[in-house]
């Protein structure tokens, strides 16, 4: 690897988020909505903030890297934004809240899946692309009606 930085940062990474799934797994087993769960569902939150940070200090040391080792970094960093994702996903299922619309938007609209596995062929992606240009035009047309309005 090209940087030690880079090396903590994932070992900081990695250890967060073995916490964070530790603490899922004990928010799953207790049933209900008590103090207890929801504290622990807070401080889950927390460490998935703190694991974000963490991320976003990993993308910045790929995207300073060189050229031949810049590659396998950033394929780490998408993985573990994937799994950053999942977590948070089961965080907020489990936080309650959640409809099957939400968590269906979610998965269309998240990183992974525009910049994940997902090349420009993808239906979901394409469609999304299509409709966000129509939302932009209609946007653009409205801002013009009222200008003449």
């Amino acid at each position: 690897m090209s940087s030690e930085k880079f090396e903590d940062l994932e070992e900081d990474f990695v250890s967060l988020m073995d916490d964070i799934r530790r603490k899922l797994e004990n928010a799953k087993g207790r049933s209900g909505v008590g103090e207890n769960k929801k504290s622990l569902l807070r401080e889950v939150q927390r460490k998935v903030d703190q694991a974000s940070s963490v991320l976003q200090e990993l993308e910045q040391e790929a995207r300073a890297a060189p050229n031949p080792y810049r590659v396998h970094m950033n394929s780490k960093t998408r993985k573990y934004r994937a799994e950053l994702d999942d977590v948070n996903k089961t965080a907020t299922s489990l936080a309650g809240g959640v409809t099957h619309i939400t968590i269906a938007r979610q998965d269309l609209l998240s990183p992974s899946s525009v910049l994940g596995d997902f090349g420009a062929g993808d239906p979901q992606r394409s469609r999304l692309l299509q409709m966000n240009e129509t939302l932009d035009r209609t946007t653009d047309s409205l801002a013009r009606t009222f200008q003449v309005a």
